[in-house]
């Protein structure tokens, strides 16, 4: 299947999962929006919304395709509404169940969710967590005391984790401050790092992280004293856990060696091919050049840059023939790697490496052409002094400037030491001098520039 099937199947599966729950759980109906960046296309969707609607509240399941900073991807999770009203304030699902005093061990917030189905596992995970909880809410929110007690509690919780001032917990602010950026921080929290380790069921090293966190969340207390007990195991679906392995215990991929092995196969392979493109280029631009020049001294020198430039552009190239060489070279391996590629990378990063690739682009065919002008080009009555890189024009000097043409033996290095490099250098009537080493040996030109220039009338003094 192409990226934009696969990532239909797993957003569709998310709608009937969502939709099978609500029955289960008596819910009036189920109502399924998204939210894009650019186009409405399976590969731009930001999250996919599943609002099940009850007698008091709702609850909302919120698949989130790329969390904060792009740093974990692909999560589901749940939040509980405070009231029915349109823009009712949204509690995480695992805090809600610590304000009813219920302990929840099975996992809320599931990351790198990778197919149909991890989907349908992943939401029988959490329905599991949020039945629990259902009951219990709904008689707080018939009294409107302990449903007040929340409220308060929420605020309070909110602004110690995230040291928020007074008056940002006070209403209506608090409700429009939460409803953004505090969703997205908790389903960040919550699918990384103790809590991913505990999906990967290394509770010892999710005790030790949650320990080094100096604000704890009730929920995440809870959860440390069930751990520490030592009473709890974990034992998520294989449809959820397949993928876990390729994260480190932030949640963050590990080092792929056999995805890094492939990209750098492309490389070697994709380089002669972007070379011969900036090669080709190159010695046209330098053949225009030439064009009414009677001798051109350097470029040839520069084109071994233009591999560089292929080698660049091979990188920024194999982003979108990954897949020819992964199925290439692991082809039982293809399918499940393009699961992972595919929710991983979505539109903003296909947008982002479309415009590097233009930007790499355009700077290796600016570099062919600063490189092909990189020279000294003498023409019938003078000669352009263009060896200053970043240079189109150069400076043009007539014959009649030019005193004499010299032999230079040696010269001295970067260290004071003297080095047997000979070359000519050319002596301006204005005392400039023009080493002819910086663009060529003697033996590419003394036998035809030399000349050239003498019958110009340009004393050549010779090897001594």
């Amino acid at each position: 299947m192409t990226r934009e099937e696969t990532l239909s199947v797993l957003h569709t599966q998310f709608d009937q999962s969502a939709k099978q729950l609500c029955d289960e759980t008596n819910g009036l109906y189920c109502e399924i929006s998204s939210t894009y960046k650019g186009d409405e296309l399976p590969q731009n969707l930001q999250y996919r919304f599943a609002k099940i609607y009850y007698n008091l509240f709702t609850v909302k399941f919120t698949y989130t395709a790329h969390g904060l900073m792009n740093t974990v991807y692909s999560i589901l999770g749940c939040t509980v509404s405070y009231d029915k009203t349109e823009n009712a304030l949204e509690i995480p699902l695992p805090l809600l169940a610590d304000y009813c005093d219920i302990t929840v061990v099975t996992p809320t917030y599931i990351p790198f969710v990778s197919d149909k189905d991890g989907m349908a596992e992943a939401f029988s995970c959490i329905g599991t967590a949020l039945q629990t909880v259902l009951p219990a809410w709904s008689e707080i929110r018939c009294d409107s005391h302990r449903k007040a007690t929340v409220l308060t509690r929420y605020a309070e919780e909110v602004k110690y984790i995230l040291d928020l001032k007074d008056a940002e917990c006070e209403e209506p602010y608090f409700t429009a401050y939460v409803t953004d950026f505090v969703i997205d921080y908790f389903t960040l929290r919550f699918s990384t790092g103790a809590f991913f380790l505990y999906m990967k069921g290394n509770i010892p090293k999710a005790i030790k992280q949650v320990k080094k966190v100096k604000r704890l969340t009730g929920y995440e207390k809870r959860l440390l004293a069930v751990w520490s007990s030592g009473e709890t195991r974990i034992s998520l679906a294989p449809a959820i856990t397949q993928g876990f392995d390729l994260f480190n215990e932030s949640g963050v991929p590990k080092a792929n060696f056999k995805e890094f092995g492939t990209l750098f196969l492309s490389w070697l392979l994709l380089t002669p091919i972007t070379s011969m493109v900036y090669i080709g280029l190159f010695f046209l631009l330098v053949w225009i050049d030439g064009l009414h020049s009677a001798y051109v001294l350097g470029p040839m020198y520069n084109f071994p840059n233009c591999i560089l430039f292929g080698f660049i552009t091979a990188i920024a190239l194999s982003y979108f023939t990954r897949f020819t060489f992964y199925q290439w070279f692991h082809k039982k391996d293809y399918e499940r790697y393009c699961e992972l590629d595919w929710v991983q990378n979505g539109g903003r990063e296909d947008r982002f490496m479309k415009w590097f690739l233009r930007i790499i682009l355009l700077l290796g065919i600016v570099g062919c052409l600063f490189l092909a002008k990189w020279n000294l080009n003498f023409m019938s009555n003078g000669f352009i002094d263009n060896s200053k890189f970043f240079s189109l024009n150069g400076e043009y000097h007539a014959y009649r400037d030019v005193e004499k043409i010299y032999y230079k033996p040696d010269r001295l290095n970067g260290l004071g030491d003297t080095i047997d490099f000979p070359s000519y250098v050319i002596v301006l009537k204005n005392g400039t001098e023009i080493d002819l080493y910086d663009h060529g040996e003697i033996a590419d030109y003394e036998d035809t520039l030399l000349p050239f220039l003498r019958r110009k009338g340009i004393p050549v003094e010779k090897e001594n």
